[in-house]
C-alpha cells in the first residue's frame, strides 16, 4: 500500500462564473439589474467590466443596466467541506503509467480545476466552488473501501457467484451495460434508471469483462462562495455536502471524462465517487475494553431512490423475520425534497395496514413535530424530543416494539399541509415507486430493504392529507401502489435483555439474582454460648380428666361404667409415669447446660 501525506492548496477562480473579484477591485461590486434594487436583490449577474453590454435582458425582454456599489459583495458567504473523493482506476493501465505514485502539484492543479467546474456548472452558479485542497492520497484505503459497493464486490474473492450479479432493467439490458453491481442479489439494492425500475440479474458475466482496479482515496476540503438573495435562507455546510455528493453521484461519467482529459495520469480513471468524514469507519481495535453488558442499538436504511416520486405520506409495514425476538423501535426517519421548515405527523398500529388507510381513528399518534427539511440527498429525522406546545400538540417519537418471529406493525407518516415551499407547492414525502413492474397497481408488497432482524415492506403512497378512508378501495384515486418508504429506523435488537428468544410484549419480569447476606452474629460455639438460659416447662399439676369418647360408647355409659372406671385408672397411671419421666430428662438437660456453661469459663480464663 502506498500512503503519502500531500498538501497542496489550489485557489484557482472558476472561469465559469467570475462572480467574485479581488478585495481590492471596486468591480467586484459591480452587477446587473434591470434598477439598483434587482441588482441588490439577486445578486446574480456579476458585470466586472462595468459595461451595460455584459448584463444580458430577462425572460420579457427588459434591458438591464451594469450598477456600481450594488452591495452585493458585503453579503459574500463563505462555506467549507471536508470529504472524500475516491478515484477509480484500471489497474493495469494506471500502475504501468506512474508506478503506484501519488499526484505531484500540477496533476493535482489539473484535478482540482476540472472538478471544480464541474461543481460549479452542475450548480448553477448558486456556489461557486472557488478552491480544492488535497490533505492526504492513499491508495486503496480499506475503510473507504468498505462501504463503496464496487470495491466490495471485487475484494469479496470467497463467493464468485455473488460478483456476477449486476442490475437492469431486463437481463439483457444488465449483461450488456454492466453498469451497478448488486452482491447482495437483492432486487431493492438496484437504483432506478431513467424512471424504470430495475432488478438484480445472475449470470450476467459482468464480472468477466470487469478490469481489475485500485482506487486512489483523497482527504479533501472544498471551499464555496455565494451571496444570498435578500431575504434567503442561508445555505449550510450540511447543504454543501449533499450537493456535492449529490453531483459526483449523478454526473460521474462527466467528471471521469473531464478528468481524464486534464492530466496523462488520469488517462486509465474508471469512476469517482465521494464521500462523507462521517461515513467512514476506521478499522477498530482488535478488543474492546469491556465486555459488552447487551446487545446495542442498530438502524436499517432504505436506499435513496434516484428518481423517486412522492406526496403527502405512505402507508407501510415492517415485520421482524422467523425466530427473531421482539425488537423495539426508538426513532425514524424519512426523505423530502424540501430544505425548509416541514411539518409531520407519524401513526402505527399493530398487524397489517390493510382495511384501515385512512381511517385515522384505528391508528396510535406517535409523532408530531416540526423542522427542518435536509432536502433529497439525506434523511430527516423525527425529532425524540419537542417543544412542549399544548395548542398544536406536538409530540416527540414515542418507541414502540415489532412482534418477534415474523411479528407485523404497520405505519402512516405523513406531511400536513402547514407549509409550502416555492410556488406554494405541497411538501412531499419521497418514496420509491414499484419494485417489481408487473405489481403497479396491485396490493401486492415486495421487500424494500431487510437485514438480520427487520424487513421493510412496500405499502400505498397516500395522495391527500389526511389520507382519505380507503375501506374496500372505495378511494383508489388518492393513492397509489405498491410504493416503497424511504427512510430509515432505529431500534434496539434485545429489548428484553437478558430474557432472549421473547416474541411477545411487554417483556416479561426477570427476577434479580438473590445475593447472600452477611450473618447478623457470630455462629455459637463453646467459647460464645449465652450464660443466660431459659428455665424447662415445668411438670403438669396433674393428668387429664377426661378422654374423647365415641357416641355409641357414651350412650352405654350406664351398662359398662365399671369396665370404664378401671380402665380411666389405668390409662391415668400411666400417663403419670410418663410425665414423670419427662421432669427428670429436663431436670438432667438443665443441669448438662449449667455444666456446659461452667467449663465454658473456665475455658476462658485459663487463654
Amino acid at each position: 500500500m502506498i500512503r503519502s501525506i500531500l498538501l497542496i492548496l489550489i485557489a484557482i477562480s472558476s472561469k465559469t462564473t467570475s462572480q467574485l473579484l479581488p478585495e481590492d477591485d471596486p468591480s467586484i461590486d459591480y452587477f446587473c439589474g434591470i434598477n439598483w434594487k434587482e441588482a441588490n436583490t439577486y445578486c446574480n449577474l456579476p458585470c466586472p467590466s462595468g459595461n451595460n453590454t455584459d448584463c444580458p435582458p430577462n425572460n420579457y425582454g427588459r434591458s438591464r443596466q451594469c450598477y456600481a456599489s450594488s452591495g452585493c459583495a458585503a453579503r459574500t458567504e463563505t462555506l467549507s467541506w471536508y470529504g472524500i473523493l475516491s478515484l477509480q482506476f484500471d489497474r493495469s493501465q494506471h500502475l504501468q503509467g506512474t508506478n503506484g505514485a501519488i499526484m505531484s502539484e500540477d496533476e493535482a492543479a489539473a484535478f482540482g480545476e476540472s472538478m471544480m467546474k464541474v461543481l460549479t456548472n452542475a450548480l448553477g452558479g448558486s456556489i461557486e466552488i472557488d478552491c480544492l485542497e488535497v490533505l492526504e492520497q492513499e491508495y486503496d484505503r480499506p475503510c473507504v473501501g468498505a462501504v463503496i459497493p464496487r470495491r466490495q464486490l471485487q475484494e469479496d474473492d470467497t463467493n464468485a457467484t455473488k460478483n456476477d450479479y449486476y442490475c437492469g432493467v431486463t437481463w439483457f439490458d444488465a449483461s450488456e451495460k454492466c453498469n451497478s453491481p448488486c452482491p447482495s442479489m437483492m432486487d431493492e439494492d438496484c437504483p432506478s434508471y431513467n424512471g424504470q425500475n430495475t432488478s438484480c440479474f445472475a449470470a450476467t458475466g459482468c464480472a468477466s469483462n470487469q478490469p481489475e482496479f485500485t482506487s486512489l482515496d483523497l482527504e479533501v476540503q472544498m471551499c464555496g462562495v455565494y451571496i444570498p438573495e435578500i431575504g434567503q435562507v442561508l445555505i449550510t455546510p450540511s447543504d454543501l455536502e449533499n450537493d456535492i455528493i449529490g453531483i459526483v453521484t449523478q454526473r460521474e461519467k462527466q467528471i471521469v471524462n473531464v478528468v481524464a482529459s486534464s492530466s496523462d495520469f488520469f488517462s486509465a480513471i474508471t469512476g469517482v465517487a465521494a464521500l462523507a468524514n462521517d461515513m467512514i469507519v476506521e478499522t477498530p481495535s482488535s478488543m474492546p475494553s469491556d465486555a459488552p453488558t447487551r446487545p446495542g442499538d442498530v438502524a436499517i436504511e432504505t436506499y435513496i431512490d434516484a428518481q423517486p416520486s412522492g406526496s403527502y405520506g405512505i402507508f407501510f409495514s415492517v415485520r421482524t423475520n422467523a425466530n427473531i425476538s421482539s425488537i423495539l423501535l426508538t426513532g425514524m426517519s424519512f426523505v423530502t425534497p424540501h430544505d425548509g421548515m416541514v411539518e409531520y405527523e407519524v401513526y402505527t398500529r399493530l398487524g397489517t395496514f390493510a382495511d384501515y388507510v385512512g381511517i385515522t381513528n384505528t391508528w396510535d399518534l406517535i409523532a408530531r413535530g416540526q423542522t427542518i427539511g435536509r432536502g433529497p440527498v439525506d434523511f430527516t429525522p423525527v425529532l425524540n424530543e419537542v417543544p412542549e406546545d399544548d395548542d398544536l400538540g406536538f409530540l416527540g417519537f414515542i418507541p414502540v416494539h415489532v412482534p418477534g418471529d415474523g411479528g407485523m406493525r404497520s405505519f402512516y407518516v405523513t406531511m400536513t399541509k402547514t407549509f409550502t415551499m416555492e410556488g406554494k407547492v405541497a411538501v412531499p414525502i419521497y418514496f420509491s415507486s414499484s419494485l417489481v413492474m408487473e405489481n403497479e397497481g396491485v396490493a401486492t408488497y415486495a421487500t424494500v430493504t431487510s437485514n438480520e432482524e427487520l424487513e421493510i415492506l412496500e405499502g400505498d403512497g397516500a395522495l391527500e392529507y389526511p389520507a382519505p378512508n380507503n375501506r374496500n378501495g372505495i378511494s383508489d384515486l388518492f393513492y397509489r401502489r405498491p410504493r416503497g418508504f424511504i427512510g430509515a429506523f432505529e431500534y434496539t435488537r434485545q429489548p428484553c435483555y437478558p430474557s432472549l428468544n421473547f416474541y411477545g410484549w411487554p417483556c416479561p419480569y426477570v427476577p434479580k439474582e438473590l445475593l447472600t447476606k452477611n450473618p447478623t452474629a457470630k455462629p455459637v460455639s463453646l467459647t460464645t454460648v449465652e450464660l443466660n438460659t431459659q428455665q424447662p416447662t415445668p411438670l403438669p399439676n396433674r393428668a387429664s380428666t377426661k378422654l374423647p369418647t365415641s357416641e355409641k360408647a357414651e350412650s352405654n355409659a350406664t351398662e359398662v361404667a365399671d369396665d370404664q372406671h378401671t380402665a380411666v385408672d389405668t390409662e391415668g397411671s400411666n400417663m403419670k409415669e410418663n410425665e414423670a419421666n419427662k421432669g427428670v430428662q429436663a431436670l438432667h438437660l438443665q443441669w448438662m447446660q449449667r455444666l456446659i456453661t461452667f467449663l465454658s469459663i473456665i475455658s476462658l480464663l485459663t487463654i
